[in-house]
């Protein structure tokens, strides 16, 4: 008989989908005014699709907080036609908020 083993996971981070037609360096803009965040570009993620057999490319942006020990990022879900995760595929941004 097989033994089934079940791990519990906990994640320190809140994930918030937007919807914008602006391009990425625009909404940087934007929440880094607004929000008065300091949101600078990071290296871009990038995965192996063996379906189209190429790289693709999603920008990131990042926002470090060393005084209350929060970091936000800024992710691109769509990017060419291609979807970073597809079961958000309606989220064109991802903002992700580790603490």
């Amino acid at each position: 008989m097989a033994k089934k083993q079940y791990i519990d996971v906990s994640f320190d981070f809140s994930i918030w989908g937007i919807n914008s037609n602006m391009e990425d360096y625009r909404l940087c803009l934007h929440l880094n005014n607004y929000l008065n965040w300091q949101l600078r570009r990071v290296h871009d993620i990038e995965f192996y699709s063996s379906k189209i057999k190429e790289f693709k490319h999603f920008n990131a942006y990042k926002h470090q907080n060393e005084i209350d020990f929060y970091s936000i990022e800024l992710i691109q879900n769509k990017n060419a036609g291609n979807i970073l995760i597809p079961e958000l595929k309606n989220m064109d941004f991802l903002i992700l908020v580790a603490w």
